[in-house]
């Protein structure tokens, strides 16, 4: 019994401390995102000057619970009212993130609630060699 626990143990502590790799391979999710955006993605997530410079301003997209009141392309989000993006615990959070790999220079990433009934959107870009957030439509009821 005592093996048992001793390798059960050991198991947990190698899932548990999983190395950066593992945890880039789980963004990928099957989708074949260039390896330059899986970097780029995980740095936008840990350095919030990063984020900052790699967001292309004034940022087009949709507010938050905009309902039927952006009804036009206008709406820009402002670089001095920005609330920082920090990584989702897709695990515990309700909520899970898919890609759609448009070319080799535009991801298109949507995270949508599991019960269907709210997601955001995001657009990255490749602009003068470098990765960056183009689009971000908020979080909104998903509509059919």
């Amino acid at each position: 019994m005592r093996n048992i626990t001793l390798v059960f143990g050991l198991i947990m502590l190698i899932t548990g401390c999983q190395s950066n790799e593992s945890e880039l391979e789980s963004l990928d999710n099957g989708s074949r995102l260039p390896d330059d955006f899986v970097a780029f993605y995980t740095q936008f997530h840990k350095d919030s000057a990063f984020q900052m410079d790699h967001i292309v301003w004034p940022l087009q997209g949709v507010p938050d619970n905009a309902g039927n009141r952006i009804t036009d392309q206008s709406f820009r989000w402002q670089k001095n009212n920005w609330r920082l993006m920090q990584p989702i615990d897709y695990a515990s959070s309700g909520y899970e993130r898919s890609f759609l790999p448009m070319t080799d220079e535009l991801i298109i990433e949507k995270i949508a609630h599991k019960n269907g009934s709210m997601a955001l959107i995001r657009r990255f870009a490749i602009i003068s060699g470098e990765w960056h957030l183009i689009y971000y439509a908020g979080l909104n009821p998903i509509k059919d």
